[in-house]
């Protein structure tokens, strides 16, 4: 009700509060798998990192095989030619001076 609401005018809401500390931003590398890693969770990675010897070889496996994969994207060349096509039957996009072309059509067919 309004007559139980207070008022605080020296409230401040981004003053610390009473048993809140921040937490320094230290980070380690985790020997394991040298990832940065907050330095309080450290112990709770090691262990997990330790559970499973076996993990360690799969994630190098997978990380070497995904590094050996062929390059999906396309050479500089190719993207260069394929927007040139583009260009030459999309003028409603791109546009070469006032004359406009039906979409799929080059200028002077």
């Amino acid at each position: 009700t309004p007559d139980q609401v207070v008022i605080r005018r020296d409230y401040n809401p981004k003053a610390k509060t009473v048993g809140q500390e921040e937490a320094p931003d230290q980070y380690m590398i985790s020997p394991i798998t040298n990832e940065k890693i907050p330095a309080h969770k450290v112990q709770e990675h090691m262990r997990i990192g330790l559970l499973d010897p076996k993990w360690m070889e799969e994630r190098q496996r997978t990380i070497a095989e995904k590094q050996d994969e062929e390059n999906v994207l396309a050479a500089g060349s190719d993207i260069d030619t394929s927007l040139k096509q583009l260009a030459e039957r999309r003028t409603d996009i791109f546009g070469i001076g006032t004359e406009e072309t039906q979409i799929g059509k080059k200028i002077g067919e």
